[in-house]
């Protein structure tokens, strides 16, 4: 079992996945010339400097990962798969679309950490996901420190190590990969993960079932998981054992699917030399960050307890 660790090197916030978990109804304000939910923005940071002060050390750093909202799905024709267009469109179809001034505001909030200081890392490439960002990140600048995951994004958890854990709850202590484990019945590791999501779909993803999420199913796959190496073996055991259990019968039935959505869960690789000229850090540009911060009301705030997370008094 893991040790839950008091502070980390590194906090990789999931920033796109925090937002729709921040965000509450309000009526949009002209900022910078664009209508954005002022009261969410500074929720956000507030937030993200709540995370700072409990979990990181004094010298550590913040990663802020940015999606493309629907970049997996605009890459529909770079998979070899012919159905690949006709499935992306739905897949983009049902993914959450938020109005424009959600997508402002996020826009601004990767602004105030490009101008802001450099212990705050943005990165965001186009065409790639956050979670995407994540391996090349903890295989460069991360190698050999510990981090923390901000995210409910199952996805992320394909990178839990035993000093690299993640915080799906804000509310609640940081989970190790052991934790996960526990919860779901099998090892944690990004073979299992990818395999778990294209066989049982994801619909925070709008990722389709490929067989029925029983608990029969389940079981089933926590017994036969320990043996399975690659993710497309599920579909040769199933083909050689097609009445075994009730897995391997619903995959018979909708290898198609799996396939798709083993295109669909895998990470899109990143180039180095790509991946680094993105990892920006926060050029420090005081005066701007200073006229942005009184802008949002962020100036000379005091801070009040609210549960286990600190918030700002607003």
């Amino acid at each position: 079992m893991e040790e839950i660790k008091n502070k980390y090197d590194a906090l990789l916030i999931d920033a796109v996945n925090l937002s729709h978990r921040l965000y509450k109804k309000e009526d949009p304000q002209l900022v910078t010339k664009k209508l954005v939910y002022k009261d969410f923005i500074k929720n956000f940071i507030n937030t993200v400097e709540d995370l700072k002060r409990k979990y990181l050390y004094s010298d550590g750093k913040v990663y802020l990962l940015f999606d493309n909202y629907f970049s997996r799905a605009d890459l529909q024709n770079s998979f070899i798969y012919a159905a690949r267009k006709s499935i992306d469109e739905d897949y983009k179809k049902r993914r959450s679309k938020a109005e424009k001034e959600f997508y402002n505001s996020i826009n601004l909030i990767r602004y105030y950490y490009l101008i802001g200081k450099p212990d705050y890392i943005t990165i965001r490439i186009e065409g790639l996901e956050a979670d995407d960002l994540v391996k090349p990140l903890i295989q460069s600048d991360l190698k050999d420190k510990s981090y923390l995951m901000v995210t409910t994004d199952l996805d992320w958890c394909r990178y839990l190590t035993q000093t690299g854990h993640w915080l799906p709850n804000l509310s609640e202590d940081p989970e190790t990969s052991s934790d996960l484990a526990f919860k779901l019945g099998f090892p944690i590791n990004e073979k299992n993960i990818i395999c778990y999501k294209a066989l049982f779909g994801d619909s925070s993803d709008n990722i389709p079932e490929t067989v029925r999420k029983t608990q029969e199913n389940i079981r089933t796959f926590c017994n036969i998981i320990k043996d399975i190496k690659y993710p497309e073996q599920f579909i040769k055991e199933a083909r050689e054992n097609p009445t075994k259990n009730k897995l391997f019968t619903d995959l018979i039935g909708n290898e198609r699917q799996f396939t798709i959505n083993l295109q669909l869960v895998s990470t899109i690789p990143c180039g180095n030399s790509v991946f680094r000229e993105n990892v920006i850090k926060g050029r420090n540009a005081e005066s701007l960050y200073n006229s942005l911060r009184e802008i949002l009301g962020l100036n000379g705030q005091k801070s009040f307890v609210f549960g286990n997370v600190k918030r700002p008094r607003v």
